[in-house]
């Protein structure tokens, strides 16, 4: 027995339907899609929110030391630097970089970071 897909509705279906009905009526396919919406929203919206407080703290790092310098790693953890977060992947001069909104940066194996505006 097929029961409907909408989680507050959860009628069964009749069997003489369609085998492949998820959904007992229109208006239960239209809440569960709006639910399924709002939650792709939501995450979408948490991906934008920590795409911004990762090239916040890029920017604040850049304006402060600009491209040319070496800055240690230690003062991007003191931030809270979000390391597995980033938009792309590029080349800056020889170096793969990560690129977050408008920087780059390239965390190399001394623990140093360089970073560069795209």
């Amino acid at each position: 027995m097929k029961y409907c897909k909408f989680n507050k509705c959860r009628k069964e279906l009749p069997q003489s339907e369609h085998g492949n009905r998820e959904y007992c009526d229109d208006n239960c396919y239209y809440l569960a899609k709006l639910e399924r919406n709002n939650l792709k929203y939501a995450n979408n919206r948490k991906k934008l929110i920590e795409l911004n407080r990762v090239e916040s703290i890029l920017r604040l790092l850049y304006h402060q030391y600009g491209s040319a310098n070496y800055i240690e790693a230690s003062l991007l953890n003191e931030r809270a630097m979000n390391w597995s977060f980033f938009s792309a992947e590029s080349k800056v001069e020889d170096h793969r970089v990560k690129v977050v909104g408008e920087y780059a940066y390239c965390l190399f194996v001394n623990k140093t970071v360089r970073i560069w505006k795209i």
